[in-house]
């Protein structure tokens, strides 16, 4: 006899356990969880077992809740918007206003990293809503410093955040502070401002994403770790 078909409840409790695996693989890209940090995630919080395949709802819920924990956000559908058909404005000043502005996006300070909401913000600090007719260096040098001080504010909780999440990914050792690694990469500068607070977070991208950079652990002072850096450079 054929086999019968499912009926609408397995069928939704089968999307439903779809749905699940599915955003703990989104989760462990995001995060960039390395493949034996999960499976020993996934057999500590599913009794042995060392795939998401086999675990049952329950426990791909246990799974995600701790991934957000580990700094996994879940993001909504966006919805369709039209196309932007203005063209960049690709003077120095507007490339930086833009940089800032989609850097404060990334670290949640933003919904939104078009260049509509960059003109949106720039037309309420110049009265101007387009990067080609605000002329005068002076409006783009404002509406710059005003996005440095935002990001200046915002910057710190994001360090903290990361840090804590490439802790427990197992990228970072977990007797590191901002204090650490702010003393390596911007030893010069005043940690609260927005370029040593930049510096830092550009170091703890690198780290995170694993291209080539130097390490930084409490034990070490910073001189050894920037005569580390200069020879890895050279």
């Amino acid at each position: 006899m054929p086999a019968k078909p499912p009926t609408t409840a397995a069928a939704a409790r089968a999307a439903n356990r779809a749905r699940l695996i599915k955003l703990i693989h989104v989760a462990r890209r995001d995060i960039q969880m390395a493949d034996d940090t999960y499976r020993a995630l996934v057999a500590q919080l599913a009794d042995g077992k060392t795939s998401s395949a086999d675990c049952t709802v329950i426990e791909l819920e246990r799974i995600i809740d701790h991934l957000k924990k580990a700094g996994f956000k879940v993001r909504k559908p966006k919805a369709a918007q039209p196309a932007e058909r203005r063209p960049l404005a690709t003077d120095p000043e507007s490339a930086k206003l833009r940089a800032i502005w989609l850097l404060l996006h990334e670290i949640g300070a933003t919904h939104s990293n078009t260049e509509a909401s960059l003109a949106a913000y720039l037309k309420r600090m110049t009265g101007v809503d387009d990067l080609h007719f605000a002329r005068r260096r002076a409006d783009k040098y404002r509406a710059i410093e005003g996005l440095k001080a935002w990001a200046a504010r915002e910057l710190p909780a994001a360090i903290v955040a990361r840090i804590s999440r490439m802790k427990s990914a197992g990228v970072l050792p977990d007797d590191l502070e901002p204090f650490h690694i702010h003393a390596v990469v911007a030893p010069t500068l005043n940690a609260r401002t927005f370029d040593a607070l930049h510096c830092a977070w550009q170091w703890l991208e690198a780290r995170e994403q694993g291209r080539s950079t130097f390490d930084i652990t409490p034990s070490a002072t910073p001189r050894d770790i920037r005569r580390a850096a200069h020879h890895q450079a050279a």
